[in-house]
């Protein structure tokens, strides 16, 4: 079973530098058995991205079946340059691109049903420079977003490209992190498509968002617009805009950020970790876990289909987090983890809110009389907002130990997606439900007999 790959259309993105050189090497290879080599490593290139299709599509379809204790998320961000403010059916020539305010516009994409959408997309919009985008900032996004969740499943795939806050320590140990302090969760795939092949569901979503952007003016980032249930050209905010676009469930653009940068000085740091396309972080395999130190990582070096049959990977697994040996003698040797996540809290990122600002302000002082004040309020709201945990927080005279806590306790008491075992013998279930009802009387057909060979 193959998924069909295209070329695409002449644009200005990347290519995969396997296609590109393999592709180059059949045109002007030094010799016809080079040139035919490099053909069919094309062809076996193809083979191996089509498979790595079939088994996110086939997680995707899991994660949507309420029997299969999966859920899959999708992260990605979108190019800026369809969510620079103000966007304007017609720009007048003194607002330059140059002057735009840039946006980030950030979705996590859950692999379940939402009407007749097959994803339940939660969009994160922000100033573009408002926060440092590194793995704490993608973390904090995806924490917010598995409060919106019904259900918990023991089992949590991810799958974003290979950009660095995605790849690196500090989002490794932010989810050992998190399978320490979540107790339904027990095991998190991080699995990460082939650099080149990762126009995924995320970007068809992208998509639709910039399509509707283009049919619309819009003014501010966030607001309560007077006009949002008109006509979609009349709403003058991004985040309402957002809202409109049937594929998006929810729009956010007041997440806490919190700064977990402290945790990559308490991962162990495997060479050569960073360059597999696929990261497993679980419990400890005898279930001893309760102490939160049996955090576990291991990776292979391309996304494996063992993954769609919950069977164990024969890749090396090693502590996550750091311990310390010590020989007590001659003969014994002491393991002692030297670091306790569950004791472990973030502080708040520092918003970095100078260069928005003058941004902004020149944005409004070229623009003059086109923004009115209820604009210039919205922009002021949305570099001056903390989070909505942290402003309840505040209120409260909480600590950020409060904030964090506040946000695992409502991930906590979600629902179990499944009562299902995580691993499952499949197959010897079948056969001792079959063969139950074989013996109460009941036509089943015929079962399969165990072959006997010489």
């Amino acid at each position: 079973m193959n998924v069909n790959l295209r070329e695409r259309k002449s644009d200005t993105l990347t290519r995969c530098s396997v296609c590109t050189s393999l592709r180059e090497i059949m045109r002007s290879g030094d010799s016809e058995d080079l040139r035919n080599k490099s053909k069919k490593d094309l062809e076996a290139h193809y083979s191996y991205i089509s498979q790595q299709r079939i088994i996110m599509e086939t997680l995707s379809k899991q994660s949507r079946d309420p029997d299969s204790d999966v859920l899959v998320i999708l992260s990605d961000s979108m190019s800026n340059k369809y969510s620079k403010l103000p966007i304007l059916l017609s720009r007048p020539k003194n607002i330059s691109d140059a002057i735009r305010v840039p946006m980030s516009l950030t979705t996590f994409q859950f692999a379940l049903q939402n009407g007749t959408h097959m994803f339940t997309n939660f969009d994160y919009v922000l100033h573009q420079t408002l926060y440092k985008h590194d793995g704490s900032f993608t973390f904090s996004l995806l924490l917010d977003a598995l409060t919106k969740a019904k259900e918990l499943p023991s089992t949590l795939v991810l799958i974003m490209d290979s950009a660095r806050p995605n790849k690196c320590f500090t989002m490794f140990g932010c989810l050992g992190l998190l399978l320490s302090k979540v107790t339904t969760l027990q095991r998190v795939f991080v699995l990460f498509p082939q650099v080149g092949h990762t126009h995924l569901s995320v970007d068809s979503h992208f998509g639709t968002v910039s399509s509707h952007l283009k049919e619309t003016d819009v003014y501010d980032p966030k607001g309560e617009d007077n006009n949002k249930k008109l006509l979609k050209q009349y709403c003058s905010e991004l985040s309402e805009t957002l809202k409109m676009i049937p594929s998006v469930f929810d729009v956010v653009s007041d997440p806490t950020i919190f700064d977990f940068s402290r945790l990559n000085e308490e991962v162990n740091k495997t060479p050569g970790l960073c360059s597999t396309n696929q990261i497993v972080i679980s419990r400890a395999a005898d279930g001893n876990d309760s102490d939160g130190f049996n955090i576990y990582i291991s990776s292979a070096p391309s996304i494996s289909s063992s993954i769609l049959f919950e069977t164990s990977s024969k890749e090396k697994a090693t502590k996550l987090f750091k311990v310390t040996i010590s020989c007590l003698n001659t003969f014994i040797i002491a393991i002692q983890d030297t670091f306790d996540p569950l004791k472990f809290f973030p502080t708040f990122q520092i918003r970095s809110t100078d260069q928005v600002r003058k941004a902004v302000d020149n944005l409004l002082t070229v623009g003059g009389s086109m923004f009115s004040p209820l604009n210039v309020d919205n922009f002021d709201q949305s570099m001056s907002q903390y989070g909505k945990n942290v402003r309840k927080m505040q209120l409260r005279h909480k600590s950020i130990i409060s904030a964090f806590g506040q946000i695992v306790t409502i991930i906590n008491r979600k629902a179990r997606k499944t009562q299902r075992p995580l691993h499952s013998t499949t197959d010897n279930e079948h056969m001792t439900i079959v063969n139950h009802l074989k013996r109460r009387g009941y036509g089943v057909g015929h079962l399969p007999k165990q072959p006997k060979f010489d």
